[in-house]
């Protein structure tokens, strides 16, 4: 394996490898918001909850591809702030991705975001949204940048993961998704800007991790 990892190339395809796969789970993650909206506007509510379902399976091969190839990367030796840069990048190109997905959706509903100003009920769980964004983004990256400033315990600093993503499952499953939901059965005129919003707050969760990880370099 040390052989391996040694060929000049590797290395460096590894750490594109895992900017693929970032970008892919999270832009997957996203894109279920999107699954959901196209179903309720459609009036075809299971056929995009499975497409939603889909676009999940599709974002745990991103996450599968992250891993390895970030993982790769650490035990080549490479230093934390090195990681860092790599996660920095990844980030950065994913900001890009959700605001231009948030803004093309903003294009497409633009009567239909006019036509309904957001309650204060939608500010509150966009708001949530955003911090549950935060958390499983930290999650994801962070324990492999801990696990390159300390490889004594990278196995168990790659774990902390865990922590993260639990917080984020339970915001988004019992209070997003659960909102989300109600919506949808509702038939509410909300659900343009409510899925708008949630867009957007996938935005600032990102922009706020790229921050908290450039400004530790």
């Amino acid at each position: 394996m040390d052989e391996f990892i040694s060929i000049p190339w590797v290395v460096p395809t590894l750490i594109g490898f895992a900017i693929l796969g970032l970008l892919i789970t999270f832009l997957m993650e996203q894109g279920q918001f999107l699954a959901k909206y196209s179903g309720y506007a459609q009036n075809k509510v299971a056929i995009g909850y499975n497409r939603a379902m889909k676009m999940m399976v599709g974002g745990r091969v991103g996450a599968f591809l992250f891993a390895m190839s970030i993982s790769l990367v650490v035990e080549s030796g490479y230093s934390a702030r090195g990681v860092s840069i790599v996660v920095l990048s990844g980030v950065a190109c994913l900001v890009v991705c959700q605001l231009a997905s948030a803004l093309v959706f903003r294009r497409q509903q633009k009567e239909n975001i006019k036509a309904n100003a957001p309650s204060r009920r939608a500010w509150a769980f966009a708001g949530i949204s955003a911090v549950a964004g935060i958390f499983n983004l930290l999650g994801f990256t962070v324990p492999f940048i801990l696990a390159a400033e300390f490889p004594d315990y990278r196995l168990t600093l790659s774990n902390t993961s865990v922590m993260f993503n639990t917080i984020f499952t339970l915001l988004k499953v019992f209070v997003v998704e659960n909102e989300l939901a109600k919506m949808i059965d509702k038939n509410s005129s909300q659900m343009p800007i409510f899925t708008y919003m949630l867009l957007v707050s996938r935005v600032v969760g990102s922009a706020c991790v790229f921050l908290t990880i450039w400004l530790s370099l």
